[in-house]
């Protein structure tokens, strides 16, 4: 096991696994997409309301997530979470979507984050994982999306001043290893992962849920302010990116992917409202 990217970035990461150097990883939400970009399907911009229907989503599609993952030569361990990410900026609410144009955002995310940020009508600033708390510090970059865990442990709390936790985007944090060491595993070790495969994820994540909202918090003790935006604002957002959905299918992700996403979201929503 090797901790604190003493391995390098993700990118590094998949490479080492590709060569057999490496046999596992926990991923961000960036790197996930790098390792599979069909799973850039969930996260699409406000794709997810709540984390009720993420869950419903794990429960209906994570066989189909592991078809994908396959081709890619990885066994999908724990369909694990990284956060519902939050907005944070050093000047600017983002109560209105007037000031997205004028942000300086930062990103290493991918597409998806990039193709967002396009239809709010901003320029991001692409740059490595390491280089983010200097960019906001020197003001080369004022804001970025991200969850709370990284604000905090990239100690950008002493420069953000708000945080904006409009459910802009869920991004998963899987762990996997390679199919090699996946098949080597002994029989009895692989039935009883499978037993108990769901029941992992449901009590790891509701513990990293809870980690997300005492980020905030925490930040909020700190200092930051809390900026909630009106329902008609987040209302034009939803609309001004919901292009990004199309405009990625058959890109990223399969055409029928995303509709089967959004099939079994219907039917959740349909379900709920029933």
């Amino acid at each position: 096991m090797y901790w604190g990217g003493v391995m390098g970035d993700e990118k590094s990461v998949i490479n080492k696994m590709g060569v057999g150097q490496l046999q596992g990883a926990g991923f961000s939400g960036q790197g996930t997409v790098l390792l599979c970009p069909e799973f850039a399907v969930m996260e699409l911009p406000f794709l997810f309301n709540n984390w009720a229907e993420v869950d419903y989503i794990k429960d209906k599609m994570t066989e189909t997530m592991d078809v994908y993952m396959a081709k890619k030569g990885v066994k999908l361990l724990l369909w694990n979470d990284q956060d519902f990410d939050q907005i944070y900026s050093v000047k600017y609410k983002f109560d209105s979507l007037d000031q997205f144009p004028k942000a300086k955002f930062f990103t290493w995310y991918g597409t998806v984050e990039e193709a967002v940020f396009r239809r709010l009508g901003t320029s991001p600033i692409v740059v490595d994982v390491p280089e983010a708390p200097t960019a906001v510090r020197q003001g080369i970059a004022d804001s970025a999306i991200g969850p709370s865990l990284f604000m905090i442990g990239a100690q950008m709390y002493s420069v953000i001043r708000y945080v904006n936790p409009v459910k802009i985007r869920y991004s998963p944090s899987p762990i996997v290893v390679t199919l090699a060491a996946w098949k080597s595993l002994p029989k009895v070790f692989a039935d009883a992962f499978a037993k108990d495969r769901y029941r992992l994820v449901k009590e790891y994540c509701a513990r990293t849920r809870v980690d997300g909202d005492k980020g905030i918090a925490a930040m909020l003790k700190y200092g930051v302010q809390m900026v909630k935006m009106k329902p008609e604002v987040e209302a034009e957002m939803r609309k001004r990116t919901r292009p990004v959905w199309d405009e990625l299918a058959g890109k990223l992700y399969p055409r029928q992917l995303l509709d089967e996403v959004m099939r079994n979201l219907a039917d959740y929503r349909a379900g709920r409202r029933s």
